[in-house]
């Protein structure tokens, strides 16, 4: 269970984020005992076994569904700020605004360096203690309320310039000539031929790097590259336009792999289409080629068939905390994430935690069969080391 998790569940069972922070530093961050000492404590309040069975079980299925996205206005103007809507806020914070923020808020330096050193530099636990000790320092209900609408302003402005400077998005003027349009990571080039638009027209590409709750994929099917999203939705060409994006597969007869689309439409619901003419995916050797005469967006997966797959490629990089109290033991952690072909680590392995570095300048590459994959961690001194997957 992830610490989002944690305090999703407990909030749900009744707990404040309080209560949920105390449970949690008196075990010191051992999560399994954390999680059971949630449940009896609220066991014991329950009249019921089944009753509270029932509520369990429910809540727990709810764990896996789309987080509801938050908007300031949905905050009343009387009464308390939900926990929820703190939660919600936290998992929105990033990484480099956790200073500022905690400064709005009205935390000192050395007040942020203690919650990141309790909370083991973990970034989100570090958000939600932030969150949580400033509620809990305030008297006023419409204060708390302006200050925290100045600190959401705060999280949007971030996420917007960070969606421009990350080198996800492109955006392009084309015209009846055409031209080609490329992101600045990831690979992703879109071609658009002469005598493809009928009139000037703004168009912008999106690198989907993230893996949305509602995707799931059958058995025999595989994610081999990152998704994309074509703006504006809706645009039709005369001539179709061509996307490439590359992958992680390594085939050895591309044209015999096939593909399916998983694709949303405006409510958000997840489709599955395995053939559509308005958009169709060939697989070359080191990228996927898209050709699209309307514009939409999605998620290509390929069958995995051992005749014309041999597997994937996978990253692996090591990073370490840059500062690590003389107190506590240094914690290794060892990533794996695919790989597409032509991509540096950096475009794979999302640094997104400023007090990790990695252990050296360039990544391993693995190739993943289709069976488990082991790691084994070989110290240099005799002393085994503890790890955890």
């Amino acid at each position: 269970m992830t610490v989002d998790q944690f305090y999703d569940l407990g909030v749900a069972l009744g707990f404040t984020m309080h209560q949920l922070d105390v449970i949690e530093y008196r075990r010191f961050h051992d999560s399994e005992q954390t999680i059971y000492d949630m449940l009896m404590t609220w066991r014991e309040r329950q009249p019921s076994g089944q009753a509270a069975k029932e509520t369990l079980l429910s809540l727990m299925e709810s764990l896996d569904s789309p987080a509801e996205e938050m908007a300031i206005s949905d905050i009343g103007l009387t009464g308390e700020i939900p926990d929820r809507t703190l939660l919600a806020l936290a998992r929105q914070i990033r990484p480099k605004k956790f200073y500022e923020i905690g400064g709005k808020l009205g935390f000192n330096t050395s007040e942020l360096q203690h919650i990141e050193h309790r909370t083991l530099y973990n970034r989100k636990d570090a958000n939600i203690q932030l969150l949580s000790r400033w509620i809990a320092s305030q008297t006023s209900g419409p204060k708390a309320k302006q200050t925290l609408k100045l600190v959401w302003d705060s999280v949007q402005d971030a996420s917007k310039a960070e969606k421009t400077k990350d080198g996800r998005s492109a955006t392009g003027h084309f015209g009846a000539h055409g031209g080609k349009l490329s992101t600045k990571s990831h690979g992703f080039t879109l071609h658009i031929p002469p005598g493809a638009l009928e009139e000037d027209e703004t168009i912008s590409l999106r690198v989907l790097t993230e893996i949305p709750n509602g995707l799931t994929l059958k058995e025999d099917e595989l994610l081999v590259s990152h998704g994309f999203q074509c703006y504006p939705s809706g645009l039709c060409f005369k001539k179709p336009a061509k996307l490439i994006i590359p992958h992680c597969a390594l085939v050895t007869a591309p044209n015999k792999v096939q593909t399916v689309l998983y694709s949303w439409n405006q409510s958000g619901t997840p489709k599955r289409l395995q053939h559509s003419p308005d958009i169709t995916c060939s697989v070359q050797e080191r990228w996927l080629e898209i050709s699209i005469s309307h514009f939409s967006g999605g998620y290509f997966a390929i069958y995995w068939d051992w005749l014309f797959l041999k597997g994937i490629l996978l990253s692996c990089m090591s990073f370490l905390p840059r500062v690590v109290p003389s107190n506590r033991l240094p914690i290794l952690e060892v990533r794996f994430a695919k790989k597409p072909h032509g991509q540096k680590w950096n475009d794979v392995h999302v640094l997104n935690d400023p007090h990790l570095q990695p252990v050296k300048t360039d990544d391993d590459e693995v190739l993943f069969h289709r069976s488990k994959l082991s790691v084994t961690c070989q110290p240099v001194s005799g002393k085994s080391p503890e790890t955890q997957v």
